[in-house]
């Protein structure tokens, strides 16, 4: 079991106030979360390779490729300024 010091440190760590009886029970929790994870190290993974990612793709991005998705000249229409492709909007400050 993990003692009590142990789980008042963890407790602190996450800033929790805990009483006496969830002191106890979180210890009982704690070492059973431990237990577990000593049953997975008796696996053997020898024979097998590590994962790179979950899926088999490994370059899941597209290309990048630039393309104008709006007809400048009709938006340079709508603007009440502009300067070159650029808005000019007015000072918010």
């Amino acid at each position: 079991m993990i003692d009590k010091k142990q789980v008042e440190y963890v407790a602190n760590l996450a800033k929790i106030a805990i009483s006496e009886e969830q002191a106890q029970k979180l210890g009982h929790q704690m070492a059973d979360i431990v237990g577990y994870i000593d049953k997975l190290s008796e696996v053997d993974v020898d024979q097998i390779e590590p994962l790179r990612a979950v899926n088999e793709s490994f370059n899941v991005w597209r290309e990048d490729v630039t393309k104008r998705i709006f007809d400048l000249e009709r938006i340079k229409a709508n603007m009440p300024e502009s300067d070159g492709d650029s808005f000019k909007v007015p000072n918010v400050i």
